[in-house]
């Protein structure tokens, strides 16, 4: 391997094939150490290989799963949520998906409650803090049932209780409160179950700076969006951005 690989399709594949010959992984500091480049240049060609299964553990450290890497091509993202949302749903929540019941209707008090989409919020805040990004699917339950977003629609919007007033509503509380830059780094869908009630996915991107939320740092760890400690979240940005 050409170790100062110059352009960008060569670095992209410079990337590739020194995570395949580091099973344990390597830090981001590694890599650029490794292919003579800048770090923040490795920050931003990971990000384009999105479509590699990468792992990310807590002490930093970036990888290839192989047993992913070597299986069959997937369909498109798109084509996949579309034409296998139950198995989406089976394989449950992990590091790049999480499920919300709702963002408006508590349906455990039967009534409108704000805090649910500020949980919308602080999941997309940390998909997007997180080095590969993820899918937040809306309507789903912790234990895996579609309920959908049919009573959803009549809270977010009594006056369009439909997708368009639903996506209005989602993408006024998304910028209202996080930075006007976090915009382009998210996309609102919507699918049918088969069971015919809707779904609403939330597909973020890795951002290329910090996202906060009320001043608060949130960020995808396991299975769970988790609020940092100020120390916390220091370390972690140092590793993730600077």
């Amino acid at each position: 391997m050409n170790s100062r690989a110059k352009n960008k399709a060569e670095r992209l594949l410079a990337i590739e094939e020194l995570l395949l010959s580091h099973p344990e992984g390597l830090t981001q500091s590694e890599i650029a150490r490794e292919l003579g480049i800048e770090r923040a240049t490795v920050i931003r060609y990971i990000t384009e290989l999105e479509f590699l299964p990468l792992w990310e553990n807590e002490a930093g450290k970036i990888g290839i799963i192989p047993d992913a890497y070597l299986a069959p091509p997937q369909l498109k993202k798109n084509q996949y949520f579309v034409f296998d949302l139950d198995a989406l749903i089976n394989n449950g929540e992990n590091s790049g998906t999480e499920f919300k019941i709702s963002a408006c209707w508590n349906p455990y008090q039967q009534t409108k409650d704000s805090k649910m989409v500020e949980n919308i919020v602080k999941a997309v805040a940390g998909f997007m803090n997180s080095l590969n990004g993820g899918l937040l699917l809306i309507g789903i339950s912790d234990n895996r049932e579609i309920i959908g977003i049919e009573q959803d629609y009549k809270v977010a919007d009594p006056k369009k209780p439909n997708r368009d007033g639903y996506e209005l509503f989602l993408r006024n509380a998304l910028n209202d409160n996080l930075d006007s830059h976090c915009i382009s780094f998210y996309e609102i869908e919507f699918v049918k179950s088969k069971t015919g009630k809707d779904v609403c996915k939330i597909s973020c991107k890795p951002t290329s700076k910090p996202v906060y939320f009320k001043g608060a740092f949130y960020a995808r760890n396991g299975n769970q969006t988790r609020l940092f400690t100020t120390q916390e979240a220091i370390e972690y940005i140092t590793q993730r951005w600077l």
